[in-house]
């Protein structure tokens, strides 16, 4: 009996003690609610810098410029010029783009039209149909 006692005792000091273990934090019109370790752990990690500012750095983009060699609606032929132009121009970033329903083989990111018109002198040399293209690009992908 004393046994029971205690339980029936027990039960309704954990159930208040495990209640009361728990935060509520408004944002805007969201409400969180945590328990104390989850809580813990985000003020750990506010004091580490994992979170900056109140939000993450947006991807910065760019007006830039490439340099298209291909222009085709053929899969085959266009990663064909896509593997000739990475063998040619290993030291710059050559991509396949899909726009649909064409394929397009794309060299290099340039800051200023003047840098992709002397690639482009270079390119025509072996892709005479190469131009110019104007584009927003990432910034850190940008090389000169």
């Amino acid at each position: 009996m004393k046994c029971v006692s205690f339980i029936l005792i027990l039960i309704p000091l954990v159930t208040a003690w495990g209640q009361n273990q728990h935060t509520t934090s408004v944002f805007g019109n969201l409400t969180i609610e945590w328990t104390q370790p989850v809580q813990q752990l985000y003020k750990t990690a506010e004091d580490r810098n994992c979170f900056p500012g109140d939000h993450p750095p947006a991807a910065e983009y760019c007006a830039g410029n490439r340099v298209q060699l291909h222009y085709g609606k053929d899969r085959n032929e266009a990663e064909k010029k896509l593997k000739e132009a990475r063998a040619l121009f290993s030291e710059r970033i050559v991509n396949l783009d899909y726009e649909q329903p064409d394929y397009k083989v794309k060299v290099g990111y340039f800051s200023s039209r003047e840098t992709a018109q002397k690639f482009l002198n270079q390119a025509k040399l072996r892709f005479p149909s190469s131009l110019v293209t104007n584009e927003q690009i990432r910034c850190i992908l940008i090389s000169d």
